[in-house]
């Protein structure tokens, strides 16, 4: 008896659980290829990108043109991109009035060599925090008004008495004694002036 072991057949008698694997398989398969074919593609389209502003770049057009071309562009070549970086912090730090060349080269090295390894451009966090990064990079700025306030907050247990109170006197004297000023001035001043204690606020 001759049996027909076509692949169609071979799909068509299989049971409804080997139909909806080889479904699946099918499926997976052509989204794989899909993913593949867009990167082709992408890569393609990034590659010529590139090409045309080294072209532009290299014909000794003036910085500042190509510079101000890339700033209205979202979705330039990545070297585009990278030289717009190094462009705004050159720029920036001339604004500051910073003469020494190597200085100006620095920053312009950092920020170009951030955008090509993909680092933020900004980040948004508590205050404190960012004080402490401006602290340790002075390429750091802080910009633009808080974006909302929320008080910080430490839980302590009620039932445990003697820590509540070592921790609200702790804090009643901080605010008398001058040690909130203190305090303020060395860590957090780019932050701008001290601002006035919060007031206590004590519940049962």
């Amino acid at each position: 008896m001759n049996q027909d072991l076509s692949i169609f057949t071979l799909v068509t008698q299989a049971s409804l659980v080997v139909q909806l694997v080889m479904a699946g398989l099918l499926i997976a398969s052509l989204a794989s290829w899909t993913v593949i074919f867009v990167k082709i593609f992408g890569l393609k389209r990034v590659r010529g990108d590139n090409e045309e502003f080294e072209r532009e770049f290299w014909a000794g057009r003036n910085l500042n043109e190509l510079y101000a071309d890339a700033a209205k562009r979202t979705d330039g070549a990545p070297m585009e991109r990278i030289f717009a970086s190094g462009m705004r912090e050159f720029l920036k730090l001339r604004e500051r009035r910073v003469a020494d060349p190597g200085a100006l080269l620095d920053g312009a090295r950092r920020a170009m060599r951030a955008s090509f390894q993909r680092e933020v451009d900004a980040v948004s966090t508590d205050d404190a925090i960012l004080a402490g990064l401006v602290a340790q990079d002075p390429y750091l700025h802080i910009v633009g008004p808080n974006m909302a306030e929320q008080p910080y907050g430490i839980g302590v247990n009620l039932t445990n008495t003697p820590l509540v109170r070592f921790v609200n006197g702790t804090l009643e004297r901080i605010r008398n004694d001058g040690t909130w000023n203190t305090l303020y001035r060395k860590w957090l001043t780019v932050l701008g002036p001290a601002p006035t204690p919060p007031e206590p606020r004590y519940s049962d």
